[in-house]
């Protein structure tokens, strides 16, 4: 079983891999996590979403960004499993040290 450690394993996400997890991963988890992750991952995982979705998490961005460190990094771990979930299911498959929707 593949094992994401941190947020910025998902730069090895290509567009559509993305795409699954930000459909499945709800708007108020997306928005803590991109109160703490990394510029780049976190910008390139905001791209993937659907414009309705994006406006939600960056009005949930605006209202909790003075929430506890604890709830960014549960909101990392989460979206880290349910990434792992969608690799066991084969909506993401792993080539090599990237991850491809399928």
């Amino acid at each position: 079983m593949v094992s994401l450690t941190k947020f910025e394993d998902l730069s090895f996400f290509d567009n559509l891999a993305l795409y699954h997890l930000g459909k499945e991963v709800p708007p108020n988890v997306i928005a803590q996590a991109m109160l703490k992750g990394e510029p780049k991952t976190s910008s390139a995982f905001l791209s993937s979403i659907d414009s309705s979705k994006r406006e939600e998490i960056y009005r949930l961005m605006a209202q909790e960004k003075d929430s506890n460190e604890e709830q960014k990094d549960a909101a990392i771990s989460g979206i880290l499993l349910i990434a792992e979930n969608l690799i066991s299911k084969n909506v993401i498959v792993k080539k090599g040290k990237y991850y491809f929707g399928v």
